[in-house]
């Protein structure tokens, strides 16, 4: 199954929030579609929704409250709780306060990367790791649930570059800002 950058998802719904004219947000989603992959296109459309899929299909929900995401968001960042909560007050939003989180350790690390090469370009996010690591998270119940939910997010908020780790944070919040 063919796969896209969350990169692309998290970009375009940045620029769906700025604006308000129904025939620009068409044209920005008719541009995303069309440069989705068939095989992932419900994906795309239910992550712009901010559900993981149809009422009808009655998967439970993500089940991440705020503290428990301040928790991932500080675990990911290397930060404490503490550092997160203040960020939220001064932004007044979980996601921008991520988004600004990983930019620091993104200028942090841009001295590092003439040493840490690999030889192995990163991937980064895909929309199919990202929904499926969504899709377990939603999924995972029982003994040891809360913490395995928090080490999943963190993940994906690690592996995220500061707009996708905005993406995230909002859409597990359930705080998207489309407006479709």
């Amino acid at each position: 199954m063919s796969d896209m950058p969350l990169k692309l998802l998290a970009e375009t719904v940045d620029k769906l929030e700025l604006i308000t004219a129904r025939t620009q947000m068409v044209a920005l989603l008719v541009n995303l579609f069309k440069n989705t992959p068939p095989g992932i296109i419900d994906k795309v459309v239910y992550l712009i929704q901010g559900v993981l899929a149809p009422d009808w299909k009655g998967l439970p929900e993500i089940g991440i409250g705020e503290k428990l995401l301040i928790k991932a968001i500080s675990i990911s960042c290397s930060v404490s709780e503490r550092e997160v909560e203040e960020l939220v007050k001064s932004t007044g939003d979980l996601g921008k306060a991520t988004e600004t989180l990983k930019q620091r350790i993104q200028s942090r690390q841009a001295g590092l990367t003439l040493f840490s090469y690999t030889g192995k370009p990163s991937i980064g996010l895909t929309v199919l790791n990202t929904y499926n690591t969504l899709l377990r998270i939603a999924m995972t119940q029982g003994e040891g649930s809360k913490d395995l939910k928090i080490r999943l997010v963190a993940g994906l908020i690690r592996d995220a570059t500061p707009n996708e780790a905005k993406f995230i944070v909002r859409y597990i919040e359930g705080k998207l800002r489309v407006g479709i």
